[in-house]
């Protein structure tokens, strides 16, 4: 809470500084430096992304500034950045989709998935190979996930097209079915398959097809959710 106001005054460099010489936990408040510093502290969110000192989580905090500076809120009142200044905010977060620390690249999907459009096309072509070579993690979920949501509204419609959607459920199958699989992470899976089968006709068929793997769970937890999820899609 304290970095917003210095932020907001345009103190970018000084509240930086801050942050890097506090004894205290203030990672999250590298996700404060574009929403509440503007386009003008893109520099600064850049360099602690990249900055191999910090860990991968408060660099990966930079980068979720991104979506907090263009998402309006829940009621779509919130104060976003100007078409132009989303427009580089996104391309970068594009640029680190692929990043090599999965940290990073999570946390660029899920900016694109708050830029929408082309965005999230690239967002799911940077997914693909990650889908395909790692291992899952609730967090790489999230971010297929978040390719096709509603941001968890009711009524909302999703971000994404029906064919980005369709992309989006394709990856999450193939999150389903490897051997790596926890049994927590099978869960969230249900949920997010159960989730993206609700907001995308199209979907619906493979969703099902995903639940009604999962169901078979021999952990009973993982099993219910799946016939929860299941059950929802009748």
């Amino acid at each position: 809470m304290a970095a917003k106001v210095p932020l907001a005054a345009g103190k970018v460099d000084e509240t930086v500084a801050a942050l890097r010489g506090s004894k205290a936990k203030l990672k999250s408040a590298y996700s404060l430096l574009i929403p509440y510093a503007g386009i003008g502290a893109l520099p600064a969110a850049q360099a602690v992304a990249r900055d191999a000192s910090l860990g991968p989580e408060v660099r990966a905090n930079a980068v979720r500034g991104v979506s907090r500076a263009v998402d309006p809120g829940i009621f779509r009142n919130e104060p976003v950045l100007e078409a132009s200044d989303k427009t580089k905010a996104c391309d970068w977060a594009k640029e680190l989709a692929s990043d090599a620390t999965p940290q990073i690249a999570n946390a660029a999907a899920d900016a694109l998935s708050y830029c929408e459009g082309a965005y999230i096309d690239a967002a799911l072509t940077a997914l693909a190979p990650r889908v395909d070579a790692e291992k899952p993690t609730n967090q790489l979920i999230a971010s297929v996930f978040h390719q096709c949501w509603g941001h968890a509204v009711v009524g909302r419609p999703p971000n994404g097209s029906q064919a980005q959607c369709k992309k989006a459920i394709e990856l999450v199958d193939k999150l389903s079915t490897k051997e790596q699989l926890a049994a927590g992470d099978a869960s969230w899976i249900a949920t997010v398959a159960g989730g993206i089968g609700r907001d995308c006709g199209d979907c619906k068929p493979k969703a099902k097809e995903i639940l009604g793997r999962i169901k078979g769970h021999k952990e009973k937890y993982v099993a219910d959710n799946a016939t929860k999820e299941l059950d929802k899609l009748k």
